[in-house]
């Protein structure tokens, strides 16, 4: 699901021309475009929850065994 939800998610970007558009998104930014609200607050949770998603998934192809800490995170 996640997987196609970032493909139609990346061809949208590109029939917009925004692609990249947030640049580099660092946690400082993604605070700054949080707080500026309307479109910048929409670009930095997409950007945000990109960054999860690319996490999660150079944790779990690493190929090594993860444990939850306490609050469900690995």
């Amino acid at each position: 699901m996640g997987e196609r939800f970032i493909q139609k998610a990346t061809e949208r970007m590109k029939r917009r021309g925004t692609v990249g558009k947030f640049g580099k998104a660092t946690a400082k930014k993604i605070a700054a475009g949080k707080r500026a609200g309307g479109v910048r607050r929409k670009e930095a949770v997409f950007a945000e929850n990109m960054k999860h998603i690319a996490q999660k998934r150079k944790h779990h192809s690493d190929g090594t065994s993860h444990q939850h800490n306490a609050i469900g995170h690995y």
